[in-house]
């Protein structure tokens, strides 16, 4: 039989050895690369403009695993990967193995027909989820090709959908034309001006003399400071400066207006220009031609009706330097068949038929004491009618 003393000893002797022994180090699994990317069938995107396609995540399916899930958030236009042309959405290490599904998830989906006008498109749950075999092997890279197609669902509305068909290992399952960009660029917008007031062949009297232009895609900035400031730097691309002409007069602004205080009598061209903020011109520009000249004065407009007995009105105002424009005019009625004659001052009209009138063009410069006359066979009837000069 053991003694107590022995007994202890070999228990000690126990717990000290499993104290002392090593846990097992876990399992290192050797890793490959996954280059993923996307691609689009051609059947009814032909249908679209532009199809931009937000993917936000990638989750990758090994067999026996749980699945892996990446961060994306990338946009590609869905019209520029037809055919082979494909697009790379993420560059990641997996471990070896055999894998067995990629899914993606839809952010967002913006789609437009050849009008221009926007599409509904949707993708069901916002996921795609291809089933494809695959393998990743020791630090060898694939190109895996997830092909989304696009399908008419008969009512004008769309749906996405993986294209197993076209999906598979670039080089090996399918070919691959790799691109580096997936997004149409924005066409760059062109400034412009114009001319909004005063209106091409418009006449203006001399004087003060307002312009308006219109200036779009270009922020208008003030030159002096900014050549104060840094007389030697680079002209800023999207800023500038008008320039206004008129005859000899020009003038540099960050407004899109000005005032010309005192234009003389004369045919100007208005010419409005676009300029960096060292004067270098962008060659865009609008012109005009103006007229400025004195008014012509206002005329006095009077018709006066006779017949053998009166006159009506009897009597005009006018003041000195007046232009007038007078008609007189015979009544059928009270008139004898002769017809009246209309005399003095500027006046000499001759006879006027019954119904008939002539109308004269004068400048008031005295008063004048003019009579009228019935023709008749053997003599005449005076009258008189007035014109007072104020």
């Amino acid at each position: 039989m053991f003694s107590p003393k022995i007994l202890i000893f070999l228990i000690l002797s126990v717990v000290f050895l499993s104290g002392c022994s090593q846990p097992p180090e876990p399992t290192q699994h050797e890793k490959g690369f996954l280059n993923l990317f996307i691609s689009d069938h051609e059947d009814s995107i032909e249908e679209f403009s532009s199809l931009v396609v937000k993917i936000s995540k990638a989750r990758v399916f090994k067999e026996g695993s749980d699945p892996q899930e990446f961060s994306v958030n990338q946009e590609a236009d869905l019209t520029l990967l037809t055919g082979e042309k494909s697009f790379k959405i993420l560059e990641t290490q997996l471990e070896e193995g055999k894998y067995t599904k990629v899914e993606l998830e839809v952010e967002s989906i913006q789609g437009l027909n050849l009008l221009e006008q926007g599409v509904d498109v949707k993708v069901p749950s916002n996921k795609l989820l291809l089933t494809k075999n695959f393998e990743i092997k020791k630090n060898e890279p694939i190109d895996f090709v997830f092909d989304i197609q696009i399908v008419e669902k008969g009512n004008g509305d769309f749906n996405l959908q993986p294209n197993i068909a076209e999906s598979g290992l670039g080089g090996k399952d399918i070919a691959i034309e790799k691109v580096e960009k997936a997004k149409r660029e924005k066409p760059k917008k062109i400034p412009s001006i114009k001319i909004l007031s005063p209106r091409n062949g418009e006449k203006l009297v001399p004087g003060k003399l307002t312009v308006k232009v219109k200036v779009e895609n270009l922020e208008l900035v003030d030159f002096v400071q900014i050549q104060a400031a840094q007389p030697l730097t680079q002209p800023k691309e999207g800023e500038g400066h008008v320039h206004l002409s008129l005859g000899q007069w020009e003038i540099h602004t960050k407004d899109t207006g000005h005032v010309w205080e005192s234009v003389e009598s004369g045919e100007y061209n208005l010419i409005a220009t676009l300029h960096e903020n060292n004067h270098n011109q962008l060659n865009i520009e609008d012109s005009i031609r103006i007229t400025i000249e004195e008014p012509l004065p206002e005329v006095k407009k009077f018709t006066m009706e006779g017949d053998d007995s009166k006159i009506e009105p009897a009597e005009i105002k006018l003041k000195k330097g007046d232009k007038v424009e007078l008609t007189l005019k015979t009544r059928e009625q009270g008139t004898y068949f002769g017809g009246l004659d209309f005399k003095g001052g500027p006046i000499n009209s001759g006879k006027i038929s019954l119904g008939g009138s002539k109308t004269f063009n004068f400048t008031a410069d005295m008063w004048f004491l003019p009579t009228y006359e019935t023709i008749y066979p053997k003599y005449r009837l005076a009258g008189v009618w007035y014109s007072k000069l104020l």
